[in-house]
């Protein structure tokens, strides 16, 4: 607990891995590159469904768009970060 974590790319692995260490109390900040998918984030939080029988989730999340991410700089270092882009 307390390690900073960012996640860039914040698609079905980046999302699906990140809102599950937010629902275990870290700290983490979402980047990605798709505006509209920041915003609908901010919003009413990242959503988690499961194809099988596992509850669906939400967590609130604090997104950035990848031109935003600059402001992390400002702030303490990140400890940990997943890139979870398509190649």
């Amino acid at each position: 607990m307390g390690r900073k974590i960012a996640v860039v790319g914040a698609g079905a692995v980046g999302g699906y891995a990140g809102a599950h260490i937010v629902q275990a109390g870290e700290d983490v900040t979402f980047i990605d590159p798709w505006p509209e998918h920041i915003e609908h984030m901010r919003k009413p939080g990242l959503r988690v469904t499961h194809a099988r029988d596992v509850a669906e989730f939400s967590v609130p999340v604090r997104a950035l768009h990848i031109t935003d991410a600059q402001q992390l700089a400002k702030e303490t270092p990140v400890d940990i970060a997943f890139v979870c882009m398509k190649s």
